[in-house]
């Protein structure tokens, strides 16, 4: 049975924005522990060499022999308009979420999505996805596409849940993983950020 985990989100106005080190967004969470934990949500700031190094060590402990190096996250993020955001807890990088343009307008891609295992079903990955689906949104994008490992079953049950759906399959995706096939998915952007929610995160 999965722990379902009841999230109080708060948006922030200009003046809390600018006091709160730059976060534009905060909710509590409570852990399936029982702890109580401040998430915060920053824009990753991709021009930074020490916050991609941060990003480097967590997408090893995620993803090991298939994890980005630091010229992989700097030329996405600089070649292809590479945006997105880091969530926070007690200062360090509990997850964080990577969308970049396509070569077809108005379509963009989650490229890297990831939350460490510590700190999963508490809302961190539904609320990193939705903030990414919101800004590309408002830069105009109409579509989403990503791909994910065919056996995370997990990670396919919450991009579904968030409305996308499956529009293909691709063997020999992830070449070094030994889980090598992905699952191709699309959505069709929608409004998609309420106040409070009842989140069952998976990743």
């Amino acid at each position: 049975m999965m722990d379902i985990v009841v999230v109080q989100r708060e948006e922030m106005d200009e003046e809390e924005e600018e006091s709160s080190r730059g976060w534009v967004y905060q909710y509590d969470a409570v852990s399936t522990r029982g702890h109580r934990h401040r998430v915060a949500v920053r824009v990753l700031h991709g021009h930074d060499t020490d916050e991609l190094n941060r990003l480097v060590v967590v997408d090893r402990q995620l993803f090991g022999s298939s994890s980005w190096s630091l010229k992989c996250f700097a030329r996405y993020i600089r070649r292809m308009h590479g945006a997105g955001f880091v969530a926070e807890i007690n200062g360090e990088v509990a997850g964080f979420v990577l969308h970049i343009a396509t070569s077809k307008r108005g379509v963009a891609e989650v490229a890297n999505v990831g939350v460490l295992e510590e700190f999963r079903q508490m809302g961190i990955a539904s609320t990193l996805l939705r903030l990414a689906l919101d800004d590309l949104a408002s830069r105009g994008y109409h579509t989403v596409k990503l791909h994910v490992a065919s056996q995370n079953v997990a990670a396919q049950s919450l991009y579904l849940k968030m409305g996308f759906v499956q529009t293909g399959y691709k063997e020999d995706y992830y070449w070094q993983d030994q889980d090598r096939d992905a699952v191709v998915m699309r959505l069709q952007l929608l409004p998609l950020l309420p106040e409070t929610e009842v989140s069952c995160c998976f990743l």
